[in-house]
């Protein structure tokens, strides 16, 4: 950002340093070019202006003083998150008074702020100055200040030679009650080969606090090191996907968060408990009342009172990881965010987290730090571009009962945390604004928060992998900048691109697509995931299981035969442990996965992934789990929610999946019975054209498997006595040529 603070005086000639750290605060930028600072003036009551408006922002200072003023200084200064490597004030000609450029260093740029002359003449002269300065420069520079010259003057064309307008150049910043010209720039040094890749740059909205409005931009940088910043493109030239993922085929998925804590309420608890009526989501029904029962009504205990009594007082991440690990799981993904726009990790960008309150620790964090240590690659979802909508019914009140037409939660305002454990956090960060105020400029500044959170969390903790909710980017090009981020990031740590993305977006060569409880009908050419979770994403028990060992092990050798990795929730109950029910599961998922490894870890699929095809004779039975109906039959595809459960009618006992390993094939038999089967595909006349077999093992067995190959197919035992009473699966000796 670049802002003529005007000593902190606005258009109504108050002094008011608040108001200008507010402005600032609402932006978030990295760093703040700052002109027109007064240190210890008389006119500002002798106090050192920039280092009130780093306490009030939590930014660093740095001061360049040009001329001594009214019985202090006058002059530039920068505000920034990150304190600067290297300082540098250099004078500049001016000659109505004396002007300076201040120069700080950072790891990754260097960023210049600086206060013009009025005369062309002397910003001529800046400028060719600044020029020489920058010469050697070989980090991605910066420029921004007021420079009191318009678009089309001779300073402004003398410095596009070296430098590219990174806030448009054309909107008007000064007066700032009503614009009528434009002095106020960012620019990006591009004569050592530097690139600026601007994500959205505006003149932002404030027409008191100063006689300037300030310039913002989000911009990533890139140049001409391997090190740095690639496109969207080249990155796609670059990019396979890792082995470690395409070899894994089974990852494990932590859920935790403040709606952990209603024992009843559904996946969507924060939305529903403000929804008397649920319509069609139906698996939300129980959680307004659940709530008034338990927290009070939501007019005066809502979302906050959830949060307040999140602790996750059990959580142990290392004895987790190192359990999923044992299960035989070979990546693991940790909830960030939901649509409820609570952040699970320590965040600069967002105040409502998980290290701000609730159980006041660093959720991501803690579970980064045990997956390193237990050797697995280390992942986030991200769910919450959708949280305006999703949130709206925190704005309505009871249409019905004692407390009909007071509003909800989310019209409460900073001042009604008073006396309150929020005290000093503002609802509308949490919840957004009220409908009816909500802007475009508003829902731009949305998008760029979610930028710069989601940018931090992939950076921040060396995300190996990021997972989207949603169809498509989330938010359009923002969500392709956080992939970009992220791939950009695996790129510095490792020397080559080791991350994963994972979305429902098509046509996207860089990212794994992903199939909601669903599976593929067909073997894709493409990664692709399948998610699943055991009744609601968030620990409830509203309901009976929708999964158990016997359906998660089908699910998982279907989504294997089709090249496809699963990606199993377990829904953390509020304190951090696992609930005896749901272990009890994933006890028998890691046994039988630990038994039939072959089969599942580094495999690919066959020409075909099954035979004896639809034994069950089902029509695709279509469990939504906390999504909305409606929108699952207008966007979702049609693999999406077609998962099988255990309501779902049993497969016969001859339908099989197949998976290869080398010269090995896998024939995993989804629900065996004693006796013998045949297989069509594997006789010598199929179509297929299989080797001639020459051995049949059953994994985990010792036992002598009686098998024999024909024209027709392949004839084999299943004996009675099995590893498990699950899938049973064979490695076949021949059949790949």
């Amino acid at each position: 950002m670049s802002y003529n603070i005007r000593h902190g005086a606005g258009l109504d000639e108050r002094l008011d340093f608040d108001r200008i750290a507010e402005v600032i605060n609402r932006e978030h930028p990295d760093v703040v070019a700052l002109q027109e600072v007064d240190s210890v003036t008389q006119r500002i009551g002798g106090c050192d202006l920039l280092g009130e408006l780093g306490k009030l922002t939590g930014m660093q200072q740095v001061y360049a003083p040009a001329i001594s003023f009214d019985g202090g200084k006058y002059g530039i200064g920068l505000l920034c998150r990150k304190k600067p490597l290297a300082i540098r004030r250099v004078p500049l000609p001016g000659r109505e008074e004396p002007r300076m450029l201040l120069i700080a260093e950072f790891e990754d740029y260097v960023f210049c702020c600086t206060h013009l002359s009025l005369t062309e003449e002397d910003q001529l002269a800046s400028v060719e100055k600044i020029g020489k300065l920058l010469e050697n420069e070989k980090k991605p520079v910066f420029l921004a200040g007021d420079l009191n010259a318009e678009p089309d003057s001779p300073t402004m064309k003398a410095l596009q030679k070296k430098f590219v307008i990174l806030t448009g150049g054309k909107e008007m910043t000064i007066p700032a009650d009503n614009p009528q010209s434009c002095i106020d720039y960012i620019l990006g040094y591009m004569a050592n080969g530097s690139r600026y890749q601007v994500t959205t740059n505006y003149v932002v909205n404030e027409p008191v606090a100063s006689d300037h409005r300030p310039v913002f931009v989000n911009v990533s940088v890139a140049g001409t090191h391997p090190e740095q910043d690639l496109s969207w493109d080249e990155l796609q030239k670059e990019y396979q996907f890792p082995e470690w993922y395409t070899e894994a085929r089974f990852g494990i998925w932590a859920t935790i968060g403040p709606q952990s804590v209603p024992r009843l309420g559904g996946g969507w608890y924060a939305r529903h408990m403000f929804m008397q009526d649920v319509g069609s989501q139906t698996f939300g029904r129980n959680a307004y009342a659940y709530h008034l029962k338990v927290f009070g009504p939501q007019s005066q205990k809502g979302y906050t009172e959830v949060i307040h009594q999140w602790k996750a007082e059990r959580l142990n991440t290392d004895s987790l990881v190192a359990y999923f690990k044992s299960l035989g799981a070979r990546y693991l993904v940790v909830h960030a965010n939901h649509h409820d726009h609570f952040d699970n990790f320590a965040s600069t960008y967002h105040p409502w987290n998980s290290v701000n309150m609730g159980p006041h620790k660093d959720i991501v964090g803690l579970f980064e730090q045990s997956a390193r240590k237990y050797g697995l690659p280390f992942g986030v979802s991200s769910h919450d571009d959708r949280f305006l909508n999703w949130w709206l019914p925190a704005f309505g009140a009871d249409t019905s009962g004692p407390y009909k037409g007071i509003p909800y939660e989310g019209r409460m305002t900073k001042a009604d945390g008073n006396g309150k454990w929020w005290e000093g956090y503002d609802p509308a960060q949490l919840y957004g604004l009220p409908p009816e105020q909500r802007t475009q400029e508003y829902e731009r500044k949305i998008k760029e928060n979610y930028l710069l959170r989601q940018q931090e969390l992939v950076t921040k903790y060396k995300v190996d992998l990021l997972w989207v909710d949603g169809y498509g980017f989330p938010y359009g090009n923002y969500g392709k900048e956080v992939f970009r981020t992220l791939f950009n990031n695996s790129l510095k740590q490792y020397g080559k691109i080791n991350a994963v993305g994972i979305a429902k977006v098509d046509n996207e060569s860089m990212l794994v697509r992903d199939i909601e409880a669903g599976v593929a009908d067909s073997i894709l050419p493409y990664p692709w995931d399948g998610i699943f979770t055991f009744t609601h994403w968030f620990y409830k028990e509203d309901d009976p299981l929708m999964h158990n060992a016997r359906t998660v092990i089908e699910l998982l050798s279907d989504i294997v035969s089709k090249n496809g990795n699963m990606l199993l929730n377990v829904e953390l109950k509020a304190d951090g442990t696992i609930a005896p029910e749901h272990k009890k599961i994933l006890d028998e998922v890691g046994q039988w996965v630990r038994i039939n490894s072959k089969a599942i870890y580094g495999s690919r699929p066959w020409t075909v992934y099954g035979d004896n095809l639809n034994s069950c004779l089902r029509n695709v039975e279509r469990h939504i789990v906390n999504a909305d109906a409606g929108q699952v039959l207008e966007e979702a595809q049609k693999e999406n929610f077609n998962a099988r459960t255990v309501n779902s009618t049993p497969y016969g006992s001859d339908e099989v999946r197949f998976t290869v390993c080398g010269s090995k094939l896998y024939v995993i038999v989804l629900n065996p019975e004693s006796g013998t089967i045949r297989v069509p595909v594997l006789g010598f006349g199929s179509s297929e054209h299989p080797g001639k077999i020459s051995s049949v093992r059953m994994l985990g067995s010792q036992q002598n498997i009686s098998f024999s190959q024909s024209e027709d197919n392949l004839s084999m035992d299943i004996p009675d006595e099995r590893p498990t009473s699950y899938a049973v699966v064979f490695e076949v000796d021949g059949a790949i040529n």
